[in-house]
This record gives structure tokens, sequence and C-alpha cells, in this order.
């Protein structure tokens, strides 16, 4: 087993967060790091054979690489300037122009735009100038610890880890160039000379249990804002393939004509495979009588016992052949079970820097045997090597807030149309080699990734649509929570705190008409046995139902034009625990039917407005409360005023003229 005796690239160790050295030495170290992570993304670009290969299209749905080999810098300074530690940018052009990225663009939606892109001079000219303007930055500002997400050093980071992401994606498609589009460097094509036969694959039975997912107290590393939050998952007994699956065992399902089968592919892969015409994983070249496989820099003669990199659509499909041929059902690993067996395996440790993995430069420019290094808890290759795709939507822990600064990191990924990838590879550092890293893909991407499979309980994924976004609902919640609400909120909540303070004990049911979001009928749930909600529109119940559900709900507030807040609001901030014996449904509540009978109370905030025939109302409200049951209205009397007509009321509705109501 060939290893060697430092990383190809002598990458640094993550920067500590917490750590008492003084501020001197922590500024030299943010400073050191940021040069190397410079200096390192440069070098893989000198791969590039010709200025034409910078412009050359890798990837019909993703820009050219000049574009990456600009982004990075521009991201350094446009962040900077936008968190107010940098007045004005370096070259507004490029910082337009190389801005925003297409990494997560569908096939049926192709980037036809003409661009009029600078050429690699130009581009390494503008890095040059912002690496003298961050370096002097550095030297101008003293760090202090703990660094925070509010500070210099934080945005500093958030660079730094963001060009190793890009280090990474830029390095997959400068394998998928043509091999004429790029040249050899030492380092980068120093690949493993070790290939031999197949292992043969096997089951290994892991004990389910409780896993925490999202970030320990005090975490010590700069982190993404999708991997902040904490939840708790219990993970049922499952097996897993010991070691990732290789390319001789993914052959089998080559040969089996898996690519022109369409029972074991999905909806979503049926349409991948249209426009894709594949047959074969991205990274394989058919020859006369077998394959070759293309590394970043070469076509080597297939390495049978390397894992097999594709994409998630080819990884489902492959499972779904693989459980027809053996009889039982076979899925991708989840990102608790990932996790789980993780945490058995390192308890301790959260950054994986060390020369017995692939991973983080460590060893080699490529990919290793599956077998290449001595399993740990009996399961290969479970950090390093190639990424492992999984089952699971990516989405947002409990406690999840965007940074305001790079709030769109992760919200367009939580749509339940990217999955989970988790492991890292060979070429992940800094953040992409911590054990809580989590990025996410679309189904139909490459990376260096492949995947294990796993015999155990269905999976199903969250829900992943997170932000509540219609503004009437948003006002509402933000309304509801906020610690300063207007008089008509704090109207409301007192007098739900005198009704729950003369409550006897007993059964009790409470009836409230028009409930939004749901927030009244909680807090008389600490007295009532049984609380009911009723609303005109299903999309105004969509947070109730959430916060019954999950016990918290997420919201968009906009503060000035499009700026905001991404807000988070629980049950426990009500001091409710549980949600039991309520329930909310759609009525339309100008024809209420009869079976709504029987309330010891009934609750009406600011509804009255809103009837069609609020006399028959009045009328018919009393027959539905029990022998000693209170009425409780409360009016905005918006509509006695004509004036008023065709403008909103407090929900959004317009308001009524008072003919109506004669």
């Amino acid at each position: 087993m060939l290893q060697q005796d430092q990383n190809l690239f002598s990458l640094k160790p993550p920067i500590s967060l917490f750590s008492e050295q003084n501020e001197i030495s922590k500024n030299s170290e943010i400073k050191e790091s940021f040069i190397q992570s410079m200096e390192l993304y440069e070098s893989l670009f000198e791969c590039l054979a010709s200025d034409h290969s910078f412009i050359k299209k890798a990837n019909t749905l993703r820009h050219p690489l000049i574009f990456y080999y600009g982004h990075t810098a521009v991201f350094y300074i446009n962040k900077l300037v936008a968190a107010g530690h940098l007045n004005e940018g370096v070259d507004p052009r490029l910082e337009s122009m190389l801005a925003i990225g297409v990494d997560e663009m569908s096939w049926d939606d192709l980037d036809n735009k003409n661009y009029d892109w600078p050429s690699p001079d130009q581009v390494f000219a503008y890095r040059l100038k912002v690496r003298k303007i961050i370096c002097q930055i550095i030297d101008q500002n003293k760090v202090t610890l703990p660094i925070g997400q509010d500070s210099l050093a934080w945005i500093l980071l958030m660079g730094i880890n963001h060009e190793k992401i890009h280090l990474e994606t830029s390095s997959v498609l400068i394998r998928e160039l043509s091999i004429e589009d790029v040249k050899v460097q030492p380092k980068w094509d120093l690949i493993c000379p070790t290939t031999a036969e197949a292992p043969k694959n096997y089951m290994v039975d892991i004990h389910g249990g409780e896993v925490h997912l999202g970030l320990p107290e005090n975490y010590d590393y700069y982190s993404w804002d999708l991997e902040s939050g904490k939840e708790s998952q219990k993970v049922r007994d499952f097996s897993v393939s010991a070691f990732l699956v290789s390319n001789y065992e993914y052959h089998e399902f080559v040969q089996a004509g898996g690519y022109q089968n369409p029972s074991y592919w999905t909806q979503e892969g049926m349409a991948w495979l249209e426009y894709s015409k594949a047959l074969q994983p991205r990274f394989w070249l058919k020859t006369e009588d077998s394959y070759q496989y293309r590394t970043m820099l070469q076509n080597i003669d297939m390495p049978w016992d390397w894992p097999a990199e594709v994409n998630y659509l080819e990884a489902k499909a492959f499972c779904n052949w693989k459980s027809s041929k053996l009889g039982k059902t076979l899925r991708l690993i989840s990102e608790e079970e990932w996790l789980l067996m993780s945490e058995r395996e390192r308890p301790e440790q959260e950054s994986f820097h060390d020369s017995q993995q692939n991973i983080n430069l460590e060893c080699f420019a490529s990919s290793t045997p599956v077998n290449y290094f001595p399993a740990k808890n009996k399961v290969f290759d479970l950090f390093g090597n190639v990424w492992q795709w999984t089952e699971t939507h990516i989405g947002a822990f409990h406690g999840f807030k965007p940074h305001p600064v790079y709030d769109d990191f992760s919200l367009p990924t939580f749509d339940g149309k990217h999955n989970c990838i988790k492991g890292g590879s060979w070429i992940s550092a800094g953040n992409l080699a911590q054990k809580r890293a989590r990025y996410a893909f679309r189904q139909h991407f490459y990376q260096h990734s492949g995947f294990r499979y796993v015999c155990g309980a269905d999976y199903v994924n969250k829900k992943t649509e997170i932000f509540e976004a219609d503004p009437n609902i948003c006002e509402e919640l933000d309304y509801s929570f906020s610690k300063e609400n207007t008089q008509v909120h704090q109207l409301i909540h007192s007098k739900i705190d005198v009704i729950l303070s003369e409550q006897q004990s007993g059964t009790k049911k409470a009836l409230v008409l028009g409930c939004g979001a749901g927030i009244h009928a909680f807090k008389l749930s600490r007295s009532f046995d049984q609380v009911t909600g009723l609303d005109f529109s299903a999309r105004n119940l969509v947070p109730a139902t959430e916060l019954q559900k999950t016990g918290f709900t997420r919201y968009f507030i906009k503060n000035s034009g499009e700026i905001g807040e991404y807000l988070e609001v629980g049950l426990e901030q009500l001091g409710i625990e549980s949600q039991d014996g309520i329930e909310f449904k759609q009525e339309n509540i100008d024809l209420l039917p009869d079976k709504y009978q029987g309330y010891d109370l009934i609750f009406s905030p600011f509804l009255f407005e809103r009837l069609k025939e609020p006399k028959k109302f009045l009328a018919e409200v009393a027959g539905r409360l029990s022998e000693n049951g209170i009425f409780v209205l409360l009016s905005s009397y918006l509509y006695q005023d004509q004036k008023l007509l065709g403008q909103k009321d407090l929900r959004g509705e317009t308001l009524l003229p008072k003919e109506i109501l004669k």
C-alpha cells in the first residue's frame, strides 16, 4: 500500500473559531490560509491546455471554466462589500459577470446567453489585485476571539471555504473536458497506481439508535448555514454494503442492459436518459473490447476495483436492478444512517485530516480502490475517496437561519430536487472534509461521487419547503410571536389570557373562527381539552399544521424592499409542549355545518369584518355554545368608514361595505 508522508499540497488544518491564541497569531493563520487557498485554486487551472480551454464548455449546463477561475475572487470582494468591510469593488464589470453561476440548472434549462468572457490573463490580474487588498485588510484588522458570524474573519473564512467548494467542482469540469483540453501538472497528475481484482461486496449489520443532526455546541470550525440547527432522529436497524459500489460491480448492471430497461429508472431518471443518451457512467470510455477510465488529466485502463462514479439517478437505478436480482429491497443510504455510522467510527473527531483516508488531498489526485484503506467498524471508505449519494433530500434542521451576507447559499436547494451527499472525496478540503459537512446537488449532477447500498426500513424524505412566503401569513406569524406586538395583537393576547384564567377544570371545548396560522388555538389548548381552528383558506392553515406537526415553522418577513429576515418560531415560545386535542380544518364560515356545536368558548378574532352575512352569523353563533358557553368577538370596526372601502383589513381581505351589516 502506497501512502504519502504528507498530503500533496501541505494543506493547513481547519482554523479554530475558539482557540486562545493571540490575535496576531490568528491573523497570521487566516492570512496564510487565504493565500494558500488562492494559490492552490490557481494551480488547478494550470491544468488547462490553452486559453480556448478556459472558454470551452465542459458541460452544457455550466459556465465555462473562465467563469469559475474568477468567481471565487469576485466572491471575496462582493461579500466584503455586502458586509460593510469594503466601500467599493475592484472591477464592476467582472464583479457582475462572474458573480452568479449556473450550478443548479436542469437539462431543460440551458444557458444560451452569449458572454464576452475576459481572458485568463485579465482574470489572473484581477485575482492578484484581490489578493493584495485582502492581505491589507487582514493586516489592518485584528481578529477577536471567538470568531462570530458578524465578524470580518467569518467573511474571510466564508471566502476560503467557498473556494474549496469550487476547487472540487472545477476539478470535475476539467475532468469533463476532452483530453486535448488538459495538460499534465505534476501534483495534480499523481493518481493512485494501485488497482487489482475488485473485492466481492457483502452486507454489514448496523444496530440502530438515536442520531443528533446539526452542529454541537461551540462547534470549533467554520460551517455553512444548512449544517446549523439541531434535530434528533431515531434510526432503525439496517445492513449496509461493506464497500462502495466498485466499477466492476456496477459493470454487471451495465452488462445486464440496465440503461435500456425503464423499469429500473425513476421518472426523473428516464427524462435524463432521454436527454443524455447515456449507456454507461460519465467517466467510462468505451473501447473496442472493454473500457477506459477518465481521471482528471488522463485516460487509463479501467480500474475495476475503484468506486463507480455516477449521479443519483444512476445509483438509484442500480439499487432497483440489484433489488430485483436479489429479491430484496435495496436503496441508497440516508443521511441519518451515514451519520450514525460516522459518530460510532470517530465520535470525538469532526475533521478528517490524516493519511488513513483518501480525503483533503492527503494521498492522491484520484480515487483509490474500494478496499485500499483498512475498514473501521467493518465498513470501508465511510469517509473520503468519493462522496456518497444519499436518499435524503437536503433540508434545514430545526434552528436553521441563513447568514445575511449569503442567504441564498442553501435555500435554493430546499426544493425536493437536490439530494444530500456525505463523506467527502479525495479533493475535499476545509469544511468539505468535516464530519458534519452536508452538500446537495441535483440528481443528474456529476461530482466525484459514488454510492453504497442499504437494506432496511423504507425511507421517507421529510418536508423540504421550509419558509412561508405569503406576506399576510408572515405578518400574522410575526405579530403573534414578536415581542413588540402591535396594540391590536396585544389586545388579542390579553383577551386570551383573561379567558384562560377564568376556565374551570373538566373537559372543555373551544372553537376559533378565522384561526389563520393557529396561534390563538395553540394558546387556548393550554386550558381547553379540545380546540378546533377553522379558516376560510387552506393556504392560511399551512403554518398551523406545520406547527402542530413539528412544533415550529419558518417564515420570511421583509424589512425594506426585498431585504428581510428568515425567522423560525416554535410552540415552546408559547409554553406549549403537546399538540394533542387540536385540529385545524378549512370551512366556509358563512355556511358553517351544523356539526360544530357544544363549545364552551367560541373565539372570533377579526373575522366579523370579512363575513358576507354578519347578522346571520350573530344570530346563529349562540346556538353553537354549550349551556354556559362564552362567545368572544374582536373587531376593528374598520368596515364602518366608507373611506376605507376597497382597502385591506388586518388579515389582508378587502373591507366590506357597511350596508351589508344593516
